[in-house]
């Protein structure tokens, strides 16, 4: 029912009087004179000390009074427990309470042993979905549920739960929101949906590919998995991409700003290893501004080939052969300059960056 003015909402009790306002409202009608409503859902809002005080009482159990289109309606969860979440933005807050699923247990004694065992007797399942899309409707049912249905039961099955009382609608007030509210009651072990869907394929209402003698048998064919996906794989690839959307999708999005940094580092630090250190090629994509930025910034990422490139200068520079280490060892001065280059690791870069800029100025004038 559609609400066109917010509701007022209060709470009297002998040492409490709280009172507020809600936009959207949903609960179970009382099935009996003089018996309350059973509160599902609310959303308050206002001022955020009355609105934190309103969504703790209600939440508790507390019976409240919601005034609508002039009338009073008389409500409480006393028999629920609620799902409560706050936000708040001064001098505004808003509160929404959620009725959780429920599971009612027994006991009773365990088959071939002694001792007592907890079952599930029944659960009772809040679903929600927009107002006529049915189809929403039986796609929140199957998450409730193991019982496994074809998209063409959804008819038959909701006809059917309605029918024997498992599916109740639930009275629905807001001024701002358009939706429907189901209650699901399901037995131990899906036992009733488990008799509605063998009942419906005993009566002919519900059909299984193959299963008709009368229709073509769709699994004739197939055997193995292979066969199966040969067979199936475009539709089932098409339900799950209907209903699951990816985080993202490279056929449709761009690739985000982190990914497109990291692949121009990548290019940057590959092109200034394979253009034997070609600093100004490199440094036109880049954009920086001076060399020794580049170099900061990509040449420590290719440890390796750096060490390589090293181990070469210097097997070139000192030239490892015996004529030139006896000229080196009748010649003092390069015995220091080779001393001072090996205890000095920043003398080593210097060098290292001296001989990369004239490598660069020989390919470039070749």
């Amino acid at each position: 029912m559609t609400q066109t003015q917010l509701m007022r909402i209060s709470v009297t009790g002998d040492s409490l009087s709280l009172q507020g306002y809600a936009d959207t409202l949903v609960y179970l009608p009382a099935s009996n004179a003089g018996e309350k409503a059973t509160l599902v859902a609310i959303r308050l809002g206002g001022d955020p000390a009355v609105t934190q005080a309103l969504a703790f009482s209600l939440s508790g159990g507390s019976e409240f009074k919601a005034g609508i289109n002039g009338e009073s309606l008389v409500l409480d969860g006393k028999k629920m427990r609620y799902k409560r979440k706050m936000s708040t933005a001064d001098p505004y807050a808003e509160a929404l309470l959620t009725a959780e699923d429920e599971e009612f247990q027994e006991k009773e004694k365990a088959q071939g042993r002694e001792g007592i065992k907890t079952v599930v007797k029944r659960r009772v399942c809040y679903l929600y979905c927009p107002k006529g899309d049915h189809t929403r409707l039986f796609s929140e049912l199957q998450k409730k549920t193991s019982v496994p249905m074809l998209p063409e039961f959804e008819g038959y099955v909701l006809a059917e739960c309605r029918d024997r009382g498992f599916l109740t609608q639930l009275a629905v007030l807001s001024t701002t929101e358009d939706f429907e509210a189901w209650r699901l009651t399901i037995t131990r072990d899906d036992e009733n949906l488990v008799s509605i869907v063998d009942d419906g394929l005993k009566r002919g209402c519900l059909h299984i590919p193959g299963a008709d003698p009368g229709k073509p048998n769709a699994f004739k064919t197939v055997s193995t998995i292979s066969q199966y996906l040969d067979s199936f794989g475009s539709q089932i690839a098409e339900k799950i991409k209907s209903r699951f959307a990816p985080l993202y999708d490279p056929a449709t999005e761009p690739p985000s700003a982190e990914v497109r940094e990291i692949d121009a580092n990548i290019c940057s630090t590959y092109k200034l290893l394979l253009s034997d250190g070609d600093i100004k090629s490199v440094q036109g994509d880049t954009g920086h501004s001076k060399s020794q930025v580049l170099l900061d910034v990509y040449a420590h990422s290719q440890e390796k080939a750096r060490m390589a490139l090293t181990k070469k200068v210097e097997r070139d520079f000192y030239q490892d052969s015996a004529s030139q280490r006896a000229h080196a060892q009748d010649n003092p001065l390069m015995d220091l300059l080779a001393q001072v280059i090996n205890d000095d690791p920043q003398m080593q870069k210097l060098l290292l960056e001296t001989l990369l800029t004239q490598n660069a100025h020989r390919a470039r004038e070749a």
